[in-house]
Order: structure tokens, then sequence, then C-alpha cells
């Protein structure tokens, strides 16, 4: 203490610099002076000053203007015993409004990286590895995916789902091969039928298709699952499942660091819900529609087949009208809809299975 004031360090809140300053009380009005000259270098209204911090272990205490980023640093216990003394009413309030402002400014900046890593940078890096990735390691990789969602449909042990009955397997292949026709790809085809009443079906990185056992129960005829098939292997050709898988994981990696998990179960359960709910973009679910409905022709089946399953989609879960309709990754039903019934009629053949092959695939899983 020196007579009425006590020791600080100054800083104005603009520089970096530090001053040693005597700071004395006149009133209402603190003074912080320069101890060779005299002169004062600042003044803070009392009411307004507030405690930023104080670390007891190392014997400083901050504090300064509610409204200001200039503040003073007391050390010393003794010091900041005399400095309480003065200011009874000191307390802490947290940071001032500008720095605040300023923590503000940052958080949004630092958001608005994460938002652009995470829908722009990402998708256009993912698209890129997609089609660099070795097709061996395209296809372990959709398998070891496939297990996790088997494990999520509450398999204890892989391949515990699946559906493996003879006749159905038979019926399947003679499905696949039907609407594939000439069509190649980097790796085999594997269509999969789980054994689960979820109305669904989703393409895995690799080649791989899985059919839930109650989009076929779902289904009034052969030519609606052939369809829906169709529209999967779409994304398979072009890759889609790896290039979001790519796209999911990279996100969940940024997302885990940012929150926390650096185990990956961010990662493991962001790939498994991103396959099981099948949201690729609204241009990738158009182009496979586009895709299914000339597999379809080619192979003389209807597309309006497709339209009837996403009619029946749209009477179970409805369809999304209006402005919201623009920011979800599935294009409305109503458009697909009329996307696949105004593509051309097919020349005319037989049903993707006759009555015999629908009802061995329809018993694939068993009674």
């Amino acid at each position: 203490m020196t007579g009425q004031g006590f020791v600080a360090t100054y800083f104005d809140g603009v520089t970096a610099a530090r001053r040693q300053v005597v700071v004395n009380r006149a009133g209402p009005t603190l003074h912080i002076n320069d101890p060779d000259t005299g002169r004062i270098v600042d003044r803070w209204a009392v009411d307004r000053l507030v405690e930023h911090r104080e670390e007891r272990q190392t014997g400083v205490l901050v504090f300064g203007p509610r409204d200001a980023d200039a503040r003073l640093q007391v050390t010393g216990d003794g010091i900041i015993r005399d400095m309480r003394g003065l200011l009874p009413d000191l307390a802490g309030e947290g940071l001032p409004w500008p720095m605040i402002r300023k923590v503000g400014l940052f958080s949004v900046a630092a958001l608005g990286s994460v938002v652009v890593l995470l829908f722009v940078i990402m998708p256009a890096l993912a698209g890129q590895l997609a089609r660099i990735i070795p097709p061996e390691r395209e296809v372990a990789f959709g398998e070891s995916v496939q297990r996790q969602i088997e494990r999520i449909f509450g398999a204890e042990t892989t391949g515990e789902l699946l559906c493996t009955g003879p006749e159905g397997q038979v019926a399947l292949a003679e499905m696949t091969d039907r609407v594939m026709g000439d069509t190649a790809i980097a790796y085999p085809l594997t269509v999969s039928v789980f054994d689960d009443g979820l109305v669904n079906a989703f393409a895995l990185p690799g080649g791989h298709v899985v059919i839930f056992r109650g989009l076929i129960e779902a289904a009034e005829d052969p030519d609606e699952v052939a369809a829906v098939l169709a529209h999967e292997i779409g994304h398979v050709v072009a890759r889609d499942p790896t290039r979001i898988a790519l796209q999911t994981a990279g996100s969940a990696g940024l997302l885990g660091l940012v929150l926390g998990d650096f185990a990956g179960g961010t990662i493991a359960l962001a790939l498994a819900n991103q396959f099981i709910s099948a949201s690729y973009s609204q241009e990738a679910e158009t182009a496979a529609d586009t895709f299914a409905h000339g597999q379809l022709l080619a192979a003389g089946l209807p597309p309006e087949a497709l339209a009837r399953m996403f009619e029946r989609l749209r009477e179970e879960y409805g369809d999304v009208d209006g402005i919201a309709a623009n920011f979800i990754s599935h294009p409305r039903l109503a458009d697909r809809i009329d996307a696949a019934r105004t593509a051309d009629t097919p020349r005319g053949g037989p049903p993707s299975l006759d009555a015999d092959g629908w009802a061995a695939l329809r018993a694939i899983c068993g009674d």
C-alpha cells in the first residue's frame, strides 16, 4: 500500500504493454497514476468494477471495468487483502462486454469454419477419394459396416440376421441378374436380405446391397422389390455409399475432436445410422432413380413399379411439401413418383419373378 492506494500492474486493453501504477480511490472514482510523474493514467468508476479472476495459489487477482478491456493485476496476498478493503463491493461478474463480444466473434468464426469443413470441404474431398480407393478395400470396408449394422439390429454374431432360405436365395439371384443386365461394376454385387420388419433397403460400399424382410412383405409384387433393388444398384454404380461413408467418417471424426469423442464411437454410430437411413443428397437420389428407370426398361420391367412402392411409403411415412423440401436429403416422394410414372413404357416381358419365385423370395427368411 502507498498512502490510501496500492501498487498494481496496468493493462490498457489495447496493446500488450504492461506498466506499474499506483491506484488510489477518491470517493466513487478509482484513479490510476504513474508512480514517477503522478500523472493520472486512467479513471474508473468504482461501481462499474468487476473481478475477472483470482488465482489463490499464485496470489494474483485481476479486475477492471465491466464495459472495457482495460484491467489491473494485483499480486500478493497482502496487497490483495488491502485492495479488497479499499474496494469492499468488488465482485466477480465474468468477462467484460468487449471481451465477451470478441470471444463471441471468435466462436462464430470457429463455428463457421467447422460448417465449411462439414458441408463444403468434406463432400468435395470424399468425392475425390471415392474414385481412387482400391475395390478390394472398398469391399472389405462394406463388409465391416454391414457387421456393425447387424449389431445395431441385435445380432450377437456376424450373419445372424441374414436370411438364407435356399429357394429364396435362388429367386433373389434371378431377380438381381435380371435387373443388373449388362451393367458392369468394379466388384461383385452382393445382395442380402435382413430378417427384420423394417421397410427399407440400402447400399453399402463395395457392392453390398441389403434389403429388409419388411420391404419384401410390404411389396405387392416382385417388380416393386426389383425396382427398389435397381435404385440401390444405381447408388452402387455411382459409388455413392463409399463417398457418403468417407464424408460421414470425416465429419464424425471432426465432430469427435470437437466434442471429445476420441474413441471413435461417433464415427461408427454415424456410419451405421447413415446407411440405415439411406440418406444421400437429392442429386444422388435423383440419379439413382433415373438409373433404376433405365435398368428396369432394359429388363422389360415397368418403372411404374418404383412409383407404386414410393406411394406405399408416402402413405406410411408421409411426404414433405413447401420450402422444407429443399432442406431434406431425399427429393419429395411426389416428384419421384411422377418421374417413375412418366418414364418410358418397357418393351414388355415377364415379371421379375414367376409366382413360385415370388413365393420363395417372400419365404427367404423362413416361416
